[in-house]
């Protein structure tokens, strides 16, 4: 029986590749933004729920907020703090 294998050219392409995925598909908040845990206290300070969720994606901070029955989600601009929109989910 002949084994499959992969040849070790595309193996070497394929790991050098991996990186280039990570590093493209990963969000950071930019230079100059207020830290993750202002972000978290100034929300814990509203008094909403139970954050469960905290994600940086697609240029603003994602947190999820569960209370009795019902989660919202709220996004938040990482250099202001402010809350640009909120989502019921």
């Amino acid at each position: 029986m002949k084994s499959k294998s992969i040849p070790p050219i595309l193996l070497v392409f394929g790991l050098l590749l991996a990186p280039l995925s990570v590093a493209g598909a990963g969000d950071f908040p930019s230079p100059g933004s207020k830290p993750l845990s202002a972000i978290l206290k100034s929300v814990e300070e509203q008094k909403l729920g139970v954050i469960t969720e905290a994600e940086f994606d697609d240029g603003l901070w994602e947190v999820k907020i569960c209370d009795v029955g019902a989660c919202q989600k709220l996004y938040i601009d990482p250099r202001s703090g402010e809350e640009k929109r909120r989502r019921k989910r």
